[in-house]
Formats: C-alpha cells, sequence, structure tokens
C-alpha cells in the first residue's frame, strides 16, 4: 500500500482525463469529413495519399496535443516541481518549443507535400534549436560534444520515426515498446522524471490505436511519426542528465541511447539498402521490413506489425538486460547487431535487384579510382562534332584488320 501515495493517484487520473481528452481529439478529427464547417473542412480534412481505406491525415495533431497535454497537467501541481526543477524543467521547455516546429512543417507536408530540402531545413531548425539550448545542460564541460550527439541522434529520431509507421497500428506497437524500455530504465534507476513522462506519452499513443486499428481511419502523416520519435530524444536527454551522475558517463550515454536504436538502424538500413541497389537514399521504397512481411508473406497489417513490435520488445529485453547485469559498453553494440542481423534475416533476399552493387574487391576498388575524364575550357574550342559509333562494329573492324596484318606477315 505504500505505492498508493497522492502523486501517484494524480498522475493516474492526469492518465485517464488525457486518455479522454485525446480521444475526443481524434474523434473530433475523423469527423472533420463530414463536417458543414467549411474551413475546419477545408483545413483539417487531408485524405491520406497512401491509404487504402480513405484514412484521414493529420493525425499528429491530436497527438501532440495529448503529449503537451500531459507536460502541463505536471507542472500544475506541486508535487511534481521538484522532479522538472532547474536543467531537467530546462529540457522539457527546450523540447517543447522545438518540437512545435515538426507540427509546424508537419503540417504543411501533409497539405502541400513539401520539397524534401524544404523539409530537411525545418528538420534542421528543429533539431539544432533543441541541441543548441540542450547541449550545456546536458554536458557543460564538453558542450560541443553534447551538441554533435544531439544533433545526430535528433535527426535520425525524426526520419526513423516516420520510417516505422508504415502500416496500420504498427507505429503504435513499437513506440510502445520504446516507451516501455524507458520506463523501464526509470524504475531500475529511479529515476522519476522519465518515469512519469514515458507513462503520460504512453497515454496518447494508446489513444491513437482505436482509430488507426486495421481498417485505419486515422494516420498519423509527417508529424505523428517525427513527434513520436523527436520524444524519445527528449527522454533520453533526461536518462542521461540523471544518469551521469550516478555512473560512468560513457555508461551512462549509452543506457541512454539504446531504447532509441530500432529507428537508428531502421533509417541506417534504410539508407544502405537504397544505395546498395544503385538508388537515392532519400527515395522510399517497399523493402522495409514490414513491408516485406505484409506484401510478400501475405500477413495482415496488423499481424506484421505485432511481429515487427515482438521482435523489437524481445531484443530490446534482452540487449537492456545485457547493459544493466554486464555493462552498457557490451549491451548497446550486441543490441545493434541483434536488430541488424534480423532485418538480415528477413529481408536479405528481397534486397538485391538488378541494379544491386556487385560487393566484390574488384568494383569496390574502382569505385574509388580515378576517373578518366578531362575537362576542356569552352574558350579553346571553336566548333566540335558527336559521332555515335557501334561498339560491335568496332569490334569487328578490329578483329578484321588484324587478321590483315597477319596474312600480310605470312
Amino acid at each position: 500500500m505504500e505505492y498508493i501515495t497522492e502523486p501517484r493517484l494524480y498522475a493516474l487520473g492526469i492518465f485517464f482525463m488525457n486518455f479522454l481528452f485525446t480521444s475526443l481529439c481524434f474523434y473530433v478529427l475523423m469527423k472533420a469529413g463530414k463536417s458543414n464547417n467549411y474551413y475546419f473542412k477545408k483545413y483539417f480534412y487531408i485524405s491520406a495519399r497512401k491509404s487504402r481505406t480513405n484514412a484521414i491525415q493529420l493525425g499528429g495533431i491530436p497527438l501532440s496535443i495529448g503529449f503537451y497535454a500531459v507536460i502541463t497537467s505536471f507542472l500544475t501541481y506541486s508535487n511534481f516541481h521538484d522532479l522538472y526543477l532547474g536543467p531537467q524543467w530546462s529540457l522539457v521547455k527546450f523540447w517543447t518549443v522545438s518540437s512545435t516546429i515538426i507540427v509546424f512543417y508537419g503540417y504543411l507536408d501533409d497539405k502541400f507535400e513539401l520539397r524534401p530540402v524544404v523539409k530537411l531545413a525545418f528538420q534542421f531548425l528543429c533539431v539544432c534549436s533543441y541541441s543548441i539550448m540542450s547541449s550545456k545542460n546536458l554536458y557543460a564541460d564538453f558542450s560541443t560534444i553534447a551538441f554533435l550527439i544531439l544533433c545526430f541522434w535528433g535527426f535520425g529520431m525524426l526520419n526513423g520515426g516516420n520510417l516505422l509507421d508504415g502500416l496500420d497500428t504498427l507505429t503504435i506497437k513499437v513506440s510502445m515498446v520504446t516507451m516501455i524500455t524507458y520506463i523501464t530504465v526509470g524504475v531500475y534507476y529511479s529515476l522519476g522524471s522519465v518515469n512519469y513522462l514515458a507513462v503520460g506519452f504512453c497515454i496518447p499513443i494508446a489513444a491513437f490505436y482505436y482509430f488507426n486499428k486495421e481498417p485505419a481511419k486515422i494516420h498519423l502523416g509527417e508529424i505523428g511519426g517525427s513527434f513520436i520519435g523527436f520524444s524519445g530524444v527528449l527522454l533520453s536527454s533526461l536518462v542521461f542528465y540523471n544518469l551521469k551522475s550516478q555512473m560512468n558517463v560513457f555508461d551512462a550515454l549509452f543506457i541512454a541511447l539504446q531504447p532509441m536504436t530500432l529507428p537508428m538502424c531502421e533509417l541506417g538500413i534504410s539508407f544502405l539498402r537504397r544505395i546498395y541497389n544503385s538508388k537515392s537514399p532519400f527515395k522510399g521504397d517497399k523493402l522495409h521490413a514490414h513491408h516485406i512481411l505484409n506484401g510478400y508473406y501475405n500477413l495482415s497489417p496488423s499481424l506484421s506489425s505485432t511481429i515487427i513490435a515482438s521482435i523489437y520488445l524481445l531484443t530490446m529485453a534482452f540487449g537492456l538486460f545485457i547493459s544493466m547485469q554486464v555493462s552498457p559498453l557490451v549491451g548497446y553494440p550486441l543490441t545493434i547487431a541483434m536488430f541488424v542481423a534480423e532485418y538480415l534475416f528477413i529481408g536479405k533476399n528481397h534486397w538485391v535487384t538488378e541494379s544491386a552493387i556487385e560487393l566484390s574487391p574488384t568494383v569496390l576498388f574502382n569505385t574509388l579510382r580515378k576517373k578518366n575524364v578531362a575537362v576542356i575550357n569552352t574558350s579553346e574550342v571553336d566548333e566540335f562534332e558527336i559521332i555515335i559509333v557501334d561498339e560491335a562494329n568496332i569490334e569487328q573492324d578490329d578483329f578484321y584488320d588484324e587478321s590483315e596484318d597477319y596474312d600480310k606477315a605470312a
């Protein structure tokens, strides 16, 4: 009974009210298409481009409102103020400001489909603003290194979160596993600020399940996947801030980064896979692990999502156990290696296309050689002509020339 305290009861009340509030926001968005209000329908009803069920886009807006409501609710109760004093409150505040950029550019992208370079610029603004403001609070002695790490993982989580939003309920199940990982870390190391925020962030995600289960009525869009991914950056920042005084700084860093392993691996593997197939790493495809399970093995979106989330849960549980019982320097690389092996097991046979690069030493060496290309200044050329030559005829002419030389020599 000692666990039933006033702060915990208040937190339960916050979670319950937030679930109802976020569910109401999703319901209102779902009814946007049938609304008689011209402006509401114009600005909030966007049919998802790739939906097979005519689902509505912009599910990230109610989700983000639910996240902000959790943070605001905690600040209204004095007993929670101790959890978010000083630098910790600054991290939450900086994240709240930076994450609004995601809502802004995500809405524009969902409605008008921004050019990749424009979206990248907004992501740069979002990640760099949080990194600049938070780096000194995280590690004042090496703030530049903290800034670089935040930027790298921030970009990775923004884009990795979106890549994991490819099937109905996939984002929900995967992100719930991520939040459970943060809760496990928070409970094991007694990090109250991480616990309450991680549980609070689970509530809007859980409220989204009814509206995203197959057949989906609402999709998260650009806002939702990026927003959930970026929430991991905040929670990892809080984990590192609290653990750096309890253990070696590298151990604290690896523990903080471990819950973000799947989105980062998803992003890295996707980039390398596209380069391997001679495609732009920024061009989407249907060769993600969840697409392979759904498309090639004819599994339903829900079952494919459950399989991916189950693999994620088991892998993260084992990796986190090794980190806590042996060393984070062992557990974190092991977690990465397991994810890579699992992705290769599922997708390797489907990733090799006709345009795939040959991974032989000769081909790799030739890519490093200087190409035989000469640049000529146009001012030095009076005129030029282009002659199209059939290589087969050249080889045949060379053969006859060699035959004539041989006859003369004879």
